[in-house]
């Protein structure tokens, strides 16, 4: 599940930004694909009616320009709930998709667990459904929830060596210094 925001300091919402010729949530969506995965995003009004557009983009449920965070969070798992897959993957839309050694070294753990590249923590997050089960309200939205206090007890931590787990891109220098860096 990706998760957008407003893309206030990038000027645009992030999944519309231009990357290298090309729609950013299009890169992301193909990454992602790539694996295998189903996708589900969290995404504003705007964003959706682009996706929608597109034709054979992600899944997409609309929050709120102005919810916060966990809000996104907390909408596309109520999407899932009728059909919940195994576990879920949370990746905000400004985090380039990380390797698909990440992906499998998260999804093996049976806690929600953290990608760490150099001592930091980042994205995706996994979430194993059974736990979300246990811990989330999925009737109830609470508007001062965090995933990261939710899942601070019994969370684990999985070092990896991609830098694209704590890469956000928030700014159009940020990204220029991502495509610097990374030759994608």
């Amino acid at each position: 599940m990706l998760a957008a925001g407003r893309g206030t300091r990038m000027g645009t919402p992030k999944a519309l930004m231009r990357i290298a010729g090309g729609v950013w949530w299009r890169r992301q969506f193909d990454a992602i694909a790539a694996l295998g995965y189903g996708q589900l995003w969290a995404v504003s009004p705007r964003v959706r009616t682009e996706l929608e557009k597109a034709g054979n983009g992600p899944r997409a449920v609309e929050v709120d320009n102005g919810a916060p965070m966990f809000a996104s969070v907390w909408a596309g798992l109520r999407e899932l709930r009728g059909d919940p897959p195994g576990g879920v993957f949370v990746l905000p839309v400004d985090v380039p998709a990380p390797s698909a050694e990440v992906w499998r070294a998260l999804s093996a753990q049976n806690a929600p667990t953290v990608p760490v590249c150099g001592g930091r923590g980042g994205h995706p997050v996994w979430l194993p459904w059974a736990w979300l089960e246990r811990r989330i309200d999925l009737d109830t939205y609470d508007p001062d929830a965090r995933l990261d206090e939710l899942t601070r007890d019994g969370r684990t931590e999985v070092a990896v060596e991609d830098k694209a787990v704590v890469t956000n891109l928030n700014t159009p220098d940020d990204v220029d210094r991502w495509l610097d860096r990374s030759c994608h």
